[in-house]
């Protein structure tokens, strides 16, 4: 089986935490020998970070792998990315992978993968990969689960729903699960930020916000009542923090147990929260603060936070690019640089 391997990634980075998440996703690729292309497309990242990709064009091109990036600009949902880069796949492609930038893959397993496929040749449909999700930092995990984000790939395939997108087409075959695994780095990034992506999944999604200005619950009685979304423990920069508990029984990460690709974010572990004061521009986050003791509680604040938001493409530091097409006029505060 002569396996051709077009792997996709949606970019949308603007701040320097997601700039270093994405290089780590795109070195453990380098490191590897299984993408024979890996197109991008670019929904809005900053200069730096188109910089940095740019930067790996010689060197994937050395080991044979064509790198390619292509703006796709606005409010469009996930499955409009991901079939416009289908559309631009090399025609002999026969495996499909999607990756996500903040997703590092241990190069030596992809490496296995090519061997593991020699089997199904004709018979495949879709494979199954691990991944070790992180929260709050890089020693402290919350789960391993599979994914099926690898797929035998034909004209046919086609992406439907706005979010939690979903791929139809899917050619008779097996399902495999490999042993293929990667680390997911996506909740590391400062808890108003992991909002931030929360409410453009529902704007998206649902064109509103309200599932996060009032929770539907239950009393001892089964009568049903509303209480703010954001209260008592729950603010928009403690979101995850129910989640403490179950990261405290995996213990923490083993150092070992790192690819070399994902040092730099690791290095930085032990003192994580002060990396992010230093690495990130916090002013929106100040401003939303200041939204919230002028209103009454952070119900009232999202309408405005979404206004600013969907005024800059929703860049997680509340600031308009130049390359981003961005409506209206923002009253966003100002960065301290660029991405």
């Amino acid at each position: 089986m002569d396996t051709k391997v077009s792997i996709q990634i949606i970019a949308k980075e603007t701040t320097p935490l997601g700039r270093l998440f994405f290089q780590c996703c795109l070195q453990a690729l380098l490191d590897s020998d299984w993408p024979n292309e890996i197109i991008i497309v670019d929904n809005g990242c900053s200069a730096d970070v188109l910089s940095m990709v740019d930067g790996f064009h010689q060197e994937f091109a050395l080991q044979g792998t064509h790198l390619r990036v292509e703006p796709l600009l606005g409010n469009v949902t996930y499955s409009d990315l991901r079939n416009f880069g289908m559309s631009l796949i090399s025609p002999d492609t026969t495996i499909y992978h999607w990756v996500d930038t903040d997703e590092v893959y241990f190069p030596e397993k992809l490496n296995q993968l090519r061997k593991t496929l020699e089997k199904y040749e004709g018979k495949l449909r879709q494979i199954y990969t691990y991944f070790y999700h992180f929260t709050f930092d890089p020693r402290t995990w919350q789960f391993k689960a599979t994914k099926d984000n690898i797929f035998a790939y034909h004209k046919g395939l086609h992406w439907t729903k706005g979010v939690h997108e979903h791929v139809d087409g899917l050619l008779p075959g097996q399902k495999v699960q490999t042993d293929v695994e990667y680390l997911h780095f996506g909740y590391l990034r400062p808890q108003w930020q992991t909002t931030l992506k929360w409410l453009h999944y529902d704007m998206l999604e649902f064109k509103n916000v309200d599932r996060y200005k009032d929770e539907r619950l239950e009393d001892q009685d089964k009568k049903v009542y509303t209480e703010p979304y954001f209260r008592e423990w729950r603010t928009p920069n403690t979101i995850l923090d129910d989640r403490r508990e179950e990261c405290a029984k995996q213990g923490p990460w083993p150092r070992e147990r790192v690819p070399a690709a994902a040092a730099p974010v690791y290095a930085q572990a032990d003192r994580w929260d002060e990396f992010l004061r230093e690495t990130e521009d916090y002013t929106l986050w100040d401003r939303w603060q200041e939204l919230c003791l002028a209103a009454d509680g952070w119900r009232d604040t999202l309408d405005e936070i979404v206004r600013i938001m969907e005024a800059c493409n929703w860049s997680y530091n509340g600031t308009k690019k130049e390359n981003h097409d961005n409506p209206g006029d923002a009253t966003a505060p100002a960065a301290r640089g660029d991405g």
